[in-house]
């Protein structure tokens, strides 16, 4: 536990820094500085490129994962993982953008007017998904490796940093917006070079095949793992990109631009999960090979409560100033307003429901897994077909929470039916009804004439209401023992004593 409780903070303490620049830059500049059609272009291009990604890596990276303890062997340099790796994605890049570009007219196709800034970008995902392939298969090599916190480092920080450099030298007028684009791609590709010097210091780098895999017994598991898997690695990101694919679709760019700004409310939700996914996922695969269920139950529940409390408390803090955070953009934006706070209620659904997914796709019924995940594309395509057309960006968040409620009930039910083990427990229903009294006395509190200062002590208020109330009533043991680190801590200081 302690190798999971040591990464996960340095992968929350680099998060949470990648969060504050990512609310400047997604938050503040570019919503300020950019058109919304602008806006919207971006996001569609990431879109894009993490679905390319995902399905062409082949489930290598998936399947890598859960079978790196065969690789793992220094003295062999990890039996050609590397080798292995580069093959199978770049097989699945070639692959890609075949397809993609066989779809290319079908993709920049919109219902509303305005795609051709679109149009003129596309090839852009090409370039950027070979970046971060390349940058996912070292990121993976280093958590087989034990180091999870690298990637996180330098995907969560450094890359929102690059990118914050890029917005503001733009919102300067420094460079116009074609110019501005070439910025971008060079911020979200220089990771890449930052995590192959990492992971050679960490190993060194030996792209030499191996002759220990094509003959293994672990081959055919292997194969058979990543093909189920390329619809599994879809599940973590299908909900922030199928959705805006489809306000594109319906809406437009402009509206597309406005409900990302809106999704960065559910990154911010994100964080601490990303953090505990990655720092837990080697330990939990090696328990569920080892049917060790009562290590995995452990960190399933910490997992539920533990991200419930952190996405209750974002909420919270969101909701009661939400009038005044978003007078700080545009006015056009406004219209996202309902939309960010269903998109709060799915993420905080997803976050109940802890590492659901890390459980059930390592284990030996991610047939299942798979299959649900194409239910629930299906489901949220559907969903987002119906509703988009006649709420708008209200009919998109709401899709997605129906989808999420429809997803995570049913693969929590499947881990509970297979591994008789699920997180919920009075902590969350504490939990909860601790956040409604303190979002209900948010709205009493005034609101000062100064939007800063307002957002500044209805924050204060209610997070520290909010907090105590977690603490008073032992919510969580490891918040209260982080509580009790820090004022023990904050004590020595003042006496001097460190």
């Amino acid at each position: 536990m302690s190798v999971i409780k040591k990464q996960s903070i340095l992968n929350s303490i680099y998060s949470y820094l990648g969060a504050g620049i990512g609310i400047i830059t997604q938050g503040f500049i570019i919503p300020n500085y950019f058109t919304p059609e602008e806006n919207g272009l971006l996001a569609l291009l990431l879109s894009y490129m993490f679905i390319f990604c995902q399905i062409a890596s082949l489930g290598f990276n998936n399947a890598g994962t859960k079978y790196f303890s065969f690789f793992r062997n220094y003295q062999t340099n990890h039996r050609g993982y590397l080798n292995l790796g580069f093959k199978t994605q770049l097989l699945g890049y070639i692959g890609g953008v075949c397809v993609l570009w066989l779809l290319k007219d079908y993709i920049i196709q919109t219902n509303s007017n305005g795609n051709e800034l679109f149009a003129e970008n596309f090839n852009f995902i090409f370039v950027m998904a070979s970046a971060t392939m390349i940058f996912n298969l070292f990121d993976n090599y280093l958590k087989g490796l034990y180091n999870t916190s690298a990637g996180t480092l330098y995907s969560q920080f450094f890359q929102r940093l690059f990118l914050l450099i890029a917005v503001s030298i733009y919102a300067l007028k420094l460079v116009d917006f074609h110019q501005f684009i070439y910025l971008w791609i060079v911020a979200i590709s220089l990771p890449t070079l930052f995590i192959i010097i990492k992971a050679l210091s960490v190993s060194g780098l030996n792209f030499l095949p191996s002759k220990d895999f094509p003959t293994s017994h672990i081959r055919p598991r292997f194969i058979k793992f990543a093909s189920f898997s390329i619809f599994t690695g879809l599940s973590s990101m299908i909900v922030l990109q199928l959705d805006k694919i489809m306000v594109y679709k319906y809406l437009g760019l402009g509206n597309t631009g406005i409900y990302n700004t809106c999704l960065l409310f559910a990154s911010l939700l994100g964080m601490a999960y990303v953090g505990i996914h990655k720092a837990s996922s080697a330990i939990v695969i090696d328990a569920m090979e080892k049917e060790e269920y009562n290590k995995v139950e452990s960190i399933y529940k910490k997992s539920s409560i533990n991200l419930y409390i952190f996405g209750l408390f974002i909420m919270l803090i969101v909701w009661v100033n939400i009038d005044q955070l978003f007078g700080f953009i545009k006015p056009e934006y406004s219209i996202g307003k309902t939309a960010l706070i269903i998109i709060g209620f799915s993420k905080l659904f997803d976050l109940l429901t802890g590492i659901n997914s890390l459980i059930l796709a390592n284990s030996k019924y991610y047939k299942i897994d798979s299959v649900l995940i194409i239910s629930f594309v299906f489901v949220l395509y559907l969903l987002n077909q119906w509703l988009i057309p006649i709420y708008k960006l209200n009919g998109a968040a709401v899709a997605s929470l129906l989808a999420i409620i429809y997803y995570n009930t049913l693969r929590s039910l499947l881990v509970w039916h297979y591994f008789k083990i699920q997180p919920l427990g009075q902590e969350q229903l504490i939990a909860t009804i601790i956040s409604g009294l303190v979002v209900y006395i948010g709205f009493m509190l005034p609101t000062l004439e100064s939007p800063a200062i307002s957002i500044i002590y209805k924050s204060f208020i209610t997070g520290f209401l909010f907090l105590g109330l977690i603490y008073f009533f032992q919510v969580s043991k490891d918040i209260n023992t982080l509580f009790i680190q820090i004022l023990t801590k904050m004590t020595d200081i003042i006496n001097g004593k460190s």
